[in-house]
């Protein structure tokens, strides 16, 4: 896998450590576990879910990325993007995807502990058939 592919990837995950539960709750540590992971030896699982667009490309994420730390694991569970959304906000999962930002309400009642990010860009054709 092309090593573009998987900074942002590896970012991503990164920010959802730090800011959902890792140095602030000192799940991660430097005196941690295997390859730098956490505190204790534990492993890492990190939940998503939502856009069903973009679950490949979590999918080949996961995988380069367990390869670089096999102490995390990334699951994602593709149910489209509004019940990401929603389990998102409920704090039923870590991470959501979805093909279109939280709306600005939401986003602020989130009281800023939210990043919202552009991760991954496709493209929308539009076919029609012309009798003839």
């Amino acid at each position: 896998m092309d090593k573009r592919i998987v900074i942002p990837a590896v970012l991503i995950i990164i920010i959802i450590a730090i800011t959902g539960f890792g140095f602030a709750s000192g799940l991660f540590s430097s005196q941690g576990g295997e390859s730098g992971g956490p505190a204790g030896g534990s492993k890492v699982v990190l939940q998503g879910e939502g856009s069903t667009f973009i679950y490949p490309q979590i999918q080949a994420w996961s995988e380069e990325i367990r390869k670089t730390y096999p102490w995390m694991t990334i699951n994602y569970n593709p149910t489209g993007s509004g019940a990401g959304q929603s389990a998102f906000i409920k704090g039923v999962v870590d991470f959501a995807g979805s093909d279109t930002p939280l709306p600005l309400e939401v986003w602020a009642s989130l009281e800023g502990n939210v990043i919202q990010m552009p991760v991954i860009i496709g493209m929308l054709a539009i076919v029609y058939n012309i009798p003839g």
